[in-house]
């Protein structure tokens, strides 16, 4: 809904409300694992918005504009089984991953922000001057509960193991005080931003911009201090406030002639990060949620006697019995500033004939990025900061020396830098006097990151994409780089029915590159036992992820790699036979014989490329009465796959691009290759998956009456 009020000739007010309200049932799915419907979960969100806009014109010279808006978003996310619903898990069932019960992230789940917004901006014209200036501040008040298995999750290593209820492992955490909602993190920070931008026009053809502008971040709340965390490690879990950043762009328009132009911008931008990286510091501080753990249990509690019936009683003594460091602890880093990218753009128009026209854009960015960093590595801080272990893997990489399972701690610290270079160029074409456009454009990425953050939780985001050493990750090719880009419209306007019925067809054309992929060995191990010779030392639920890039052999003699299991039979007939098999993989069905004797890198090769075809018809007819029109809209997309349903398939990977080939066994300072990733098949070695929402057709009819 939208009001305008009109207060005088140079005053005008309008107000917004919006609600949406709306709910989908998700369920995660992949390649080798099921889920069943009660492992499924109902995510709810409304939002609701209210806004209010006043814009003053003081004189010919000044303008003012006050905006005051409050949205306030409210999201669950509930099984279809209900919340007091254990988890089972079972590893091997016919060869799949099967999950049964309440979801373990959704277990209690619950989030409420309030996002509210002021903005006061003033723009003043002084002879060859526009000076812009104002205030903007956001608010954002966030109740968020999270606690991950707080049902509990029972693990069966098979099927028969899950008919004989003869559980493997468990899992749980809850709050210390039995009682979910003294869980929930309820906190607020702003982001205050003063601006100032003079706009000078040197003459006709060329004008120049220069600007300031200064964020500050703060918050009067705090993380509940955890003085066990801050005896361990030397310094407080610390949440969001006092971060600041000071921002300067630089611009000039340039009119070249009367056929041509060229603009050019640089400068600094404050990153934008999802407000749960900041939550995550008050939700998981370790002082309300604990893992349960045996240790701190009584005599006698054994969860797994009693898997999928409920928690015994004595599993919520030993979360209220555990240490305050017997957790996984988020926190923010004393030494977190706010990530900053420098962003150059050039742009140059031009009128190439009287119907061509011609776009080219450049644009380069240098940019910090927020990542997540552990700290109970098992080796000394420096500072704040973790350091580098001094054992390492046969290829150099390091090994950590975690001991905890599922209790990592995490922090939000920030690196630089990644790169991002984009080039595109489009021409465009008019036709029957105006009727008709054609328009061709190309877009090319080169992007290197250090992580592309690609979760809401520390542990996802510490290891979903490849590195080679989480903890100090180096740009490589990013995860969601699109290095080609073609795209085609074509618009044609006709009048079959009259002047003012036009029928208008369109086309669209895209064909692109897939995606980064690279391979990966697989890390998952839940003992911490094996976490050395089987993670690179990552606590579970780190490692599970299996995203540690892959060392690429030499050759069959390569001395960091042995071909037989645990390195005890070298030189057999079947080591020979692994070697040759392993090598024509890696080298010739994958074609990473470059790197061979390296760490292969992210995005060392490509998923396939795809191709879409949309058409569309729109036909503009009378209504009943003279001023009234029916439109009616005819849409195909994937025209090809209507065609031939060969054609417009797509085909992706794993969306961070992982592919895990190689289970990773270090024996005696050598690599053991003689095993497959865990449901790795080497008959599908690329593991690609057809889209079955993207590689259909859909036709779409639509009718409608405008009066």
């Amino acid at each position: 809904m939208r009001l305008d009020y009109i207060v005088d000739e140079n005053h005008r007010l309008q107000y917004d409300y919006k609600l949406v309200d709306g709910d989908r049932l998700r369920a995660d799915s992949g390649f080798d694992s099921f889920y069943f419907t009660s492992a499924s979960y109902l995510k709810t969100e409304e939002t609701e918005t209210n806004s209010i806009l006043l814009i003053s014109n003081w004189s010919d010279d000044l303008s003012t504009e006050i905006n005051y808006s409050s949205k306030e978003t409210n999201t669950g996310q509930n099984s279809p089984a209900g919340q007091n619903v254990p988890n089972l898990y079972i590893d091997n069932a016919y060869g799949n991953e099967v999950y049964i019960g309440a979801d373990i992230y959704r277990s209690a789940n619950e989030l409420s922000t309030v996002t509210d917004f002021l903005k006061l901006k003033a723009v003043y014209y002084q002879d060859n001057h526009k000076i812009t200036a104002g205030y903007e501040n956001t608010t954002w008040d966030i109740y968020n509960l999270f606690i991950v298995a707080q049902d509990g999750q029972w693990e069966f290593d098979s099927l028969d193991d899950f008919n004989n209820r003869n559980a493997s492992s468990f899992f749980a955490n809850n709050a210390k005080s039995g009682n979910p909602a003294d869980a929930a993190a309820n906190f607020e920070y702003s982001l205050s931003s003063i601006y100032i931008q003079d706009e000078i026009t040197v003459s006709d053809n060329l004008t120049l911009t220069a600007g300031l502008r200064y964020d500050e971040y703060s918050s009067d709340d705090a993380p509940a201090a955890n003085p066990d965390f801050e005896a361990e490690y030397g310094f407080a879990n610390a949440g969001i406030d006092g971060t600041n950043l000071l921002n300067y762009r630089f611009g000039a328009d340039w009119l070249i002639d009367d056929t041509s132009s060229l603009n050019v911008t640089y400068g600094t931008y404050s990153a934008k990060l999802p407000a749960v990286w900041i939550s995550n510091a008050y939700t998981n501080d370790g002082v309300r949620v604990s893992a349960y753990d045996s240790d701190y249990a009584a005599a006698g509690c054994n969860p797994l006697a009693a898997a999928g019936v409920g928690l015994p009683g004595c599993v919520q003594q030993a979360i209220a019995n555990a240490p305050l460091t017997s957790a996984k602890i988020d926190f923010v880093s004393p030494n977190f500033e706010w990530p900053e990218s420098k962003i150059l753009n050039i742009t140059y128009e031009k009128q190439l004939s009287e119907n061509w026209d011609m776009n080219l854009t450049y644009l380069f960015s240098d940019q910090e990025e927020a990542i997540y960093k552990v700290i109970d590595t098992g080796y000394p801080l420096d500072g704040v900061e973790p350091t580098v272990p001094t054992a390492t893997a046969p290829d150099g990489r390091p090994i950590y020396n975690m001991t905890g399972r599922r209790t990592y701690k995490a922090g939000l610290y920030n690196d630089c830098c990644g790169e991002r270079e984009v080039i595109s160029a489009t021409f465009a074409r008019s036709f029957n006097d105006g009727d008709g456009r054609l328009v061709l454009s190309y877009t090319g990425q080169n992007i290197d990151e250090l992580s592309g953050m690609t979760s809401s939780t520390s542990n996802s985001n510490f290891g979903k994409v490849g590195a080679i050493d989480y903890n100090n990750r180096k740009p490589m090719r990013s995860i969601y780089e699109t290095e080609h880009r073609f795209l085609a419209t074509l618009t044609s306007k006709h009048y079959f029915f009259g002047e003012d019925k036009p029928t208008t067809f369109s086309v669209i054309f895209e064909r692109k590159s897939g995606l980064p992929g690279y391979l990966s060995f697989d890390t998952f191990t839940g003992s911490p036992g094996d976490y050395q010779s089987k993670a690179f030392g990552y606590d579970y639920n780190l490692n599970d992820d299996s995203s540690a890039l892959l060392y690429i052999p030499t050759g069959t003699n390569d001395p960091l790699i042995c071909w037989s299991y645990k390195c005890r039979d070298e030189g057999s007939f079947e080591a020979s036979a692994r070697a040759a098999e392993v090598i024509n993989l890696l080298h010739n069905v994958y074609g990473l014989e470059k790197y061979a004797g390296q760490i292969q890198p992210r995005g060392s090769f490509n998923y396939p490329w795809q191709s879409s075809l949309d058409v569309k018809l729109t036909q503009v007819l009378p209504g009943f009465r003279a001023d009234d029109e029916v439109v009616i809209t005819l849409g195909i997309e994937n025209l090809l796959n209507l065609i031939d349903d060969k054609k417009g398939v797509v085909k992706f990977g794993y969306y961070s691009g992982r592919l895990d080939v190689m289970d990773l066994r270090i024996v005696d300072n050598k690599y053991d290759y003689s095993g497959y990733a865990y449901r790795y098949d080497p008959d599908n070695p690329w593991e690609d998956r057809i889209s079955a929402t993207q590689s259909i057709w859909r036709a779409q009819l639509g009718i409608k009456y405008k009066f």
